[in-house]
């Protein structure tokens, strides 16, 4: 970020607020408690504010001082669930066609790679199962949205426009030469959990929960063939999954081809950072590189492993 980024947004935005210099000095010498020479040194741009006195500023005039430094630096929301915020169609597409397109510039080098170190299941994967996608939606809704818009699993759809982008991302990441999957071993125990939670507070019915079921052991199906084939299908890139042994406390991921990359990191309250700096992507990359070594390849190889990963999963999702 530049030095004086801060202090010249800063003052652009006060100077379209207040056009009056007097009465903008006298405001400032008021609310940051200092000189009016001081005051003055800031407006002509000669003393920047400092990060206190910009976050005083925002906080008594009522606008975000964190937009005003996601302008400049590359922290975005990244294209999953965290992009849908009071209701489905409050959505932020601009983010998931920018972030579709990265992917797609990504997949025209010789070589790419995506990696994801996962401590929940993968959004993109879950395109074939709609009821697995609609309650991820669904759950992030309840939590961090309106909660009184969608009460009922029932009731809630999945935005059209949302599923057609995801398709998009997933197409363009199966378009990877390489992907491969860290999976951590609560992802699918948390996930029956959060299920039965809300069959307990009658917000998923009985068909819909036998339906969760049903798109979960299909899941699990699925991906012990791709785990067994090396491959998510005959054309499309080359697949490893790996079991690791600690338990992930974000899902971690980046796009890598020789010429540009993509890291993402996603917390547990599926808050986003993207990261687009090639060095900040090399040590994100570093990472999981260093988890990968340290978790269970159970692709094309260890058939008693995965055999008894794949068991196990199945056993739980047999509580639900």
């Amino acid at each position: 970020m530049k030095r004086d980024f801060i202090h010249v947004q800063l003052l652009e935005l006060l100077n379209s607020k207040f056009p009056k210099k007097k009465e903008l000095s006298a405001l400032l010498t008021d609310m940051l408690e200092i000189e009016k020479e001081a005051v003055y040194r800031r407006l002509r741009g000669e003393v920047s504010f400092t990060l206190n006195e910009a976050a005083t500023i925002a906080g008594k005039l009522g606008f975000s001082l964190d937009r005003m430094i996601d302008s400049e630096i590359s922290y975005n929301p990244h294209p999953t669930v965290s992009t849908i915020h009071a209701s489905r169609e409050d959505i932020n597409y601009d983010v998931l066609v920018n972030y579709v397109e990265k992917i797609k510039e990504i997949t025209t080098a010789p070589y790419s790679e995506y990696a994801q170190a996962l401590n929940s299941i993968p959004l993109g994967i879950c395109l074939a199962y709609p009821n697995l996608l609609k309650f991820l939606c669904y759950e992030f809704l309840h939590l961090y949205g309106e909660k009184m818009m969608f009460q009922s699993f029932d009731k809630y759809k999945v935005a059209d426009r949302l599923q057609e982008e995801f398709a998009r991302m997933d197409y363009y990441l199966k378009k990877m030469t390489y992907t491969y999957y860290i999976w951590d071993p609560a992802i699918i125990p948390n996930f029956i959990e959060n299920i039965s939670y809300y069959i307990s507070i009658k917000h998923i019915d009985a068909q819909h929960a036998v339906q969760l079921k049903k798109e979960l052991f299909d899941f699990m199906e699925d991906l012990e063939r791709y785990a067994t084939n090396g491959r998510f299908s005959k054309n499309t890139s080359r697949f490893s999954l790996y079991v690791s042994n600690i338990h992930l406390g974000s899902t971690r991921s980046y796009l890598w081809s020789e010429n540009s990359c993509l890291g993402i990191i996603i917390t547990f309250v599926l808050q986003t950072m993207t990261v687009t700096d090639q060095i900040a992507c090399c040590e994100l990359k570093a990472r999981i590189e260093a988890l990968q070594k340290a978790s269970m390849l159970i692709s094309q190889t260890g058939e008693r492993e995965r055999l008894l990963f794949f068991q196990n999963q199945r056993i739980c999702i047999d509580k639900l």
